[in-house]
């Protein structure tokens, strides 16, 4: 037996055997497109009426665009809706930026993800460590030539 859901889009394939009074008052056209509105066991609802058809005589409708998705589509809503893109370059071995995606269909793509808050403060101590580096070199530097000037001759 035929399950189907509430919502989903059926067409009525062939007539009931037993065509009952509500199917004469209540007609559905062979071919017809409806939606589900109540489905219980053998039994469905379609459109704005309440006849019980048996689901037997209903399949689900093919999709109304016969045209698969565009690759990438739901990265393509993302980079929209301002979101950065990157793609991963095999050549490298790792993810790169791209300010105008062409999305190729053999191309990988992904939303840029967000730093976390401990990948922030990493980056942030990473920083500072270097920036005292620096300074310590600098020091060093400075400390050498004042070394050398008071040095005794």
């Amino acid at each position: 037996m035929k399950e189907f859901e509430v919502g989903d889009i059926v067409i009525r394939t062939e007539a009931s055997y037993n065509t009952s009074l509500s199917d004469i008052t209540n007609v559905l056209a062979l071919g017809q497109r409806c939606k589900v509105t109540y489905s219980h066991s053998s039994d469905i609802c379609v459109g704005e009426g309440d006849t019980p058809y048996w689901a037997g005589n209903f399949k689900l409708a093919p999709t109304q665009y016969s045209d698969p998705p565009l690759s990438h589509w739901r990265l393509r809503v993302e980079y929209a809706k301002g979101a950065k893109i990157e793609y991963f370059s095999a050549s490298l071995s790792g993810w790169l930026p791209t300010a105008y995606p062409n999305w190729g269909k053999d191309t990988r793509y992904r939303v840029r993800p967000e730093p976390t808050v401990y990948q922030l403060k990493i980056a942030a101590l990473e920083k500072a460590i270097e920036d005292f580096r620096n300074e310590v070199e600098e020091l060093k530097g400075v400390d050498n030539v004042q070394r050398k000037s008071t040095a005794p001759l």
